[in-house]
């Protein structure tokens, strides 16, 4: 009998998968263009925000009268005053 061969085993190399496939790429591309939408559409209207919320307004509530001071809020006095021609 011949004697046997011994096996040699190969050591085989794992392909290494990419950090980032297509499908990554298109999620943070989509994701980066949202939060620059986002962030350019705060930045454009937050003079207009901030006063909707009430944290800016030409007026000071010092400054109003005892009468104008029983308005609890200064929003509607704005909008009283800008329509103090008008019929309700």
């Amino acid at each position: 009998m011949a004697p046997k061969k011994k096996v040699v085993k190969r050591h085989t190399t794992k392909k290494k998968k990419s950090s980032f496939s297509f499908v990554k790429l298109v999620l943070l591309s989509f994701a980066g263009f949202l939060l620059a939408f986002v962030l350019g559409a705060v930045y454009e209207y937050k003079d207009g925000f901030l006063y909707y919320l009430g944290f800016k307004t030409d007026k000071h509530i010092e400054d109003l009268s005892k009468e104008d001071r029983k308005i609890a809020d200064i929003r509607i006095y704005e909008v009283l005053q800008n329509h103090k021609n008008h019929a309700f």
